[in-house]
């Protein structure tokens, strides 16, 4: 008999939009790896509750599968050196090392290098007051 796996991270008391016609919403949803390990009542996923999993309550939020979209602006390069509104003032001296897409190749190298992977938490949503 195998040992069923165990989540790493379980978000529960939430609207969980499983994106599957038959079944619509779910109230918990079990991740493990960064995969999607099981969707369904709170019950049935507590059951992959192991000795380290996180365990996040939703409070009846929604949360929903998602993907990270992953493309450049490259002419927002040049549009920084006419105007460059105050929410891209902080990475502003970056667009003039952009100006190639082997400078957008090695700006992405170094920073994903320098940085942990996305994780689900990437995806939960912000309140205002955290940013």
């Amino acid at each position: 008999m195998t040992t069923p796996a165990r989540a790493d991270i379980i978000l529960t008391n939430g609207r969980i939009y499983t994106v599957d016609p038959e079944k619509p919403w779910a109230e918990a949803v079990a991740i493990a790896g960064g995969r999607i390990l099981a969707v369904g009542d709170a019950a049935k996923i507590a059951t992959l509750k192991g000795e380290h999993t996180e365990t996040i309550d939703l409070g009846g939020r929604m949360a929903m599968p998602g993907f990270a979209d992953v493309h450049n602006h490259i002419l927002m390069g040049g549009q920084a050196d006419l105007f460059v509104p105050n929410e891209l003032a902080p990475i502003a001296p970056n667009f003039r090392r952009w100006r190639t897409t082997a400078g957008v190749t090695r700006t992405c190298a170094a920073t994903a290098s320098s940085r942990s992977p996305l994780s689900v938490r990437s995806f939960m949503p912000r309140n205002s007051s955290s940013g």
